[in-house]
C-alpha cells in the first residue's frame, strides 16, 4: 500500500523556488534599508 503525501507539503514544494527567491529579496532589502538588522539578529 502506498500512502499519499500531505497536500500542504505539495503546495510548499510546488512553490519552493518562489519562496527561496522571496526570502532572498527580503534579506537584501532588509540589509539595504536596515543595515543594523544583521547585528541585532546576531545574538539570536
Amino acid at each position: 500500500m502506498r500512502k499519499e503525501a500531505d497536500p500542504g507539503i505539495n503546495f510548499f514544494q510546488r512553490y519552493l523556488t518562489i519562496w527561496v527567491l522571496l526570502c532572498m529579496v527580503v534579506g537584501v532589502l532588509l540589509g539595504a534599508f536596515c543595515p543594523g538588522a544583521p547585528g541585532a539578529a546576531g545574538p539570536l
